[in-house]
């Protein structure tokens, strides 16, 4: 039988300080992001060009689900929980990117800010 390997010693593992500021585990983006349990995408959708569904959690506690299609990222009109995908854009102003990260950046300011301070 294989023996478990040993956890590492805390001094083993400040050799490798690789020069992360710890304090940026502490900036929230979201509070969740998923793959949707409506996937995949039914036939008749892919043929639209639908490739995945994501659920996302905002920090401010709004639910999403997001459309990831040929020609990018867009919020759904599907409710938290719905048995089906609701497959056209959320009601609002267009909100579509290349991007899932970009899409993020236009629904929250706070991913948007804390994002961009991890980078």
């Amino acid at each position: 039988a294989l023996a478990a390997d040993p956890a590492p010693s805390p001094a083993a593992a400040a050799a490798f300080d690789f020069g992360v500021d710890l304090a940026l585990r502490e900036l929230p983006c979201l509070k969740s992001l998923a793959l949707s349990p409506l996937n995949p995408p039914p036939p008749g959708r892919r043929l639209h060009g639908d490739l995945a569904y994501y659920d996302a959690v905002l920090c401010d506690d709004r639910h999403v689900c997001v459309t990831a299609c040929a020609r990018g990222f867009f919020v759904n009109r599907t409710p938290q929980g719905a048995p089906a995908v609701v497959p056209a854009p959320a009601d609002g102003p267009a909100q579509l990117s290349y991007t899932l990260v970009g899409l993020l950046n236009q629904l929250a300011g706070s991913f948007k800010r804390n994002f961009a301070r991890l980078l």
